[in-house]
């Protein structure tokens, strides 16, 4: 009963990332598959799905599978790292997804461990962000700032996707927030004072007023907030995708 829950989990979870993305590499059941056929670490659904999509992604790009796979290899991973550009670097965000493809396919044997494969396609993005920021004269000081300026003017087809873009790494930050308060209950008011700073864009003494504690507290919750976000693998995966 308890082995066909976890399948149901793993089911819905790869469901989810297969209409999110558009995944055609793998189904669904291929993708539980593969997870039957490994051993699986104690980590969330979406990790342990997306690692293995990760690596069936490197398999056809790697051109060692068709011809037709390596090209739906490399439009899925276009695919992907246009959705982290328009995130992190909107302004130069079709280019540098370009730019960090080509790379990606010239320097492709560097990456020599496949479930690396995005982590090793996010660094070209950002590499190739530099370059496309640099030829517009902008040089690279933005790169690392959340608060990247954009052209002033904007159609409407732009506006609309950057709105989308927001909503779904909102959702997505809720979504982590929610099942990582679930396993560490007593760690909500450190998720309450990051969400709160770096989400809903308060200053430390509004965020001190409203979980009414004291500022010097508030920067102690954000610190240990962080600190275990660095070592848990799913927020490792959306720091990815998000180029962090």
């Amino acid at each position: 009963m308890e082995t066909d829950r976890g399948v149901a989990v793993l089911s819905a979870a790869a469901d989810r990332l297969v209409a999110r993305y558009g995944w055609q590499l793998l189904t669904t059941e291929e993708i539980l598959t593969r997870l039957a056929e490994r051993e699986v670490a104690d980590c969330e659904p979406q990790v342990q799905i997306t690692a293995v999509y990760t690596e069936a992604l490197y398999n056809a790009c790697s051109g060692r599978e068709d011809q037709l796979r390596r090209e739906r290899g490399y439009t899925e991973l276009y695919t992907y790292l246009l959705r982290c550009a328009m995130r992190r670097f909107p302004d130069v965000a079709a280019d540098a997804t370009q730019r960090a493809l080509e790379m990606v396919f010239v320097a492709f044997e560097r990456c020599r461990v496949p479930s690396a494969f995005l982590a090793f396609a996010s660094q070209q993005l950002l590499s190739a962000a530099r370059v496309e920021r640099r030829l517009l004269g902008r040089g690279e000081t933005s790169l690392e700032d959340p608060q990247i300026t954009t052209p002033t003017v904007e159609s409407s087809a732009e506006t609309g996707m950057r709105r989308l873009v927001a909503a779904d790494v909102r959702a997505q930050l809720r979504t982590c927030v929610a099942s990582f308060i679930a396993v560490h209950p007593r760690a909500r008011d450190q998720f309450a004072a990051l969400w709160l700073k770096y989400v809903d864009q308060l200053d430390d003494q509004a965020i001190a007023q409203q979980l009414r504690r004291t500022v010097a507290s508030v920067h102690t919750l954000r610190s240990r907030a962080i600190a275990r976000l660095r070592a848990d693998p799913q927020w490792q995966l959306l720091a990815i995708e998000l180029g962090a």
